[in-house]
């Protein structure tokens, strides 16, 4: 057994489950009547010791990916974990990117294009949990002054931004205000997606302040 962290979801906080590990080797046979080679395959199942009973955790996997002792075990469930967050990077990508859209007549700039979307989708993602999940993070580890005080003067529908650096999580929920979240109590902490559309106006928003402020 060992512990994992399951992730926060929507009206219910993350919280730690214990959970116990099962794993073993199989042989999946071909029918009698094709030539085929066995495929050798691995059985993992993970089940929460003690957990809630509307949602404690009984994952079961089947793969070819060789699992051989516990670590290998704890990877395969490490991998099952970020699912989540590979969703949310191709979400981006296609939702907020709009690759899914772009026009071009040869592969070679089609593939720069998906090259280039890829790091806004990373950036947007990272800057999204950064602030969330490392509590205390200055602003300027990611923005310049003149972004954030531009933002804030938006926000606040004022002229004169504070001197003092905000910290990143705090600029993040401006710039998610930007993007059409409410900030209610009974509200998820914005994702990604309303981060990119927030940071799209952001972005203009920035260097108005900075032209303005040196005329």
């Amino acid at each position: 057994t060992y512990t994992i962290t399951v992730p926060r979801k929507k009206g219910k906080e993350a919280r730690e489950a214990i959970i116990e590990l099962r794993f073993e080797k199989l042989t999946i046979k071909p029918p009698q009547y094709k030539k085929l080679e066995n495929i050798d395959m691995y059985a993992l199942t993970a089940t929460e010791v003690d957990g809630p009973e509307e949602e404690s955790i009984d994952w079961k996997f089947l793969t070819t990916i060789p699992i051989h002792n516990s670590d290998d075990a704890k990877r395969m469930i490490a991998y099952y974990k970020s699912r989540w967050g590979i969703e949310v990077f191709f979400k981006v990508l296609k939702s907020g990117c709009n690759i899914e859209s772009t026009q071009f007549k040869f592969g070679d700039r089609f593939k720069a294009c998906i090259a280039v979307s890829a790091i806004v989708a990373w950036r947007v993602m990272m800057l999204t949990f950064l602030g969330r999940n490392i509590p205390g993070l200055k602003a300027s580890i990611l923005f310049e002054s003149f972004e954030w005080k531009g933002i804030y003067c938006r926000i606040f529908e004022t002229p004169k931004p504070p001197n003092k650096e905000p910290d990143l999580d705090t600029v993040l929920s401006w710039i998610a205000k930007l993007g059409g979240h409410l900030a209610r109590k009974s509200d998820a902490p914005p994702g990604p997606l309303v981060i990119f559309k927030g940071l799209m106006r952001a972005v203009e928003i920035g260097f108005m302040f900075k032209l303005l402020t040196k005329a």
